[in-house]
């Protein structure tokens, strides 16, 4: 891992919309935000996730974001969350689907996950601006959406 990358783990199983996803963070990297890059690291389900989670862990080059889907093959994503949690309690989590971020803030609010990130899949640049950590942006984005634009 190269000095200024942000480590992402992306659990979603659906490999081409996964790699959109890497694609969008890495080009939203070089745009928004100079010096540094991401590396986007896939696991399309929850066993491999807990896999990545715990080797980076141990590797001592641990995972700083991590979104999950809600709708995974094995378990729920939200089911990831607490796990992930508890192995690597510096990784900002989001959480995210297709149905839109305010159903996954409903789920959040319904399963008691506390400092879960709702995202929506249709907005990837608001997931973009959540893996580097850019507040601004996203403020930007709730008003704008807040004012119709």
């Amino acid at each position: 891992m190269q000095k200024g990358t942000t480590r992402v783990l992306l659990v979603e199983d659906e490999s081409d919309f996964a790699q959109t996803c890497a694609d969008v963070f890495g080009q939203y990297a070089k745009e928004a935000l100079w010096g540094y890059d991401v590396e986007t690291i896939v696991a399309d389900t929850y066993e491999i996730a807990l896999l990545i989670i715990k080797n980076g862990v141990q590797e001592g080059a641990p995972i700083e974001v991590a979104i999950a889907d809600i709708w995974l093959p094995t378990v729920s994503g939200e089911r990831l969350i607490p796990e992930i949690q508890a192995l690597s309690p510096s990784t900002r989590l989001g959480l995210w689907t297709g149905r839109g971020k305010e159903f996954v803030a409903r789920l959040i609010e319904s399963e008691h996950l506390a400092g879960v990130t709702p995202l929506g899949k249709t907005d990837l640049r608001a997931a973009a601006a959540f893996v580097r950590g850019d507040k601004e942006y996203l403020l930007w984005l709730e008003n704008k959406k807040e004012l119709g634009g």
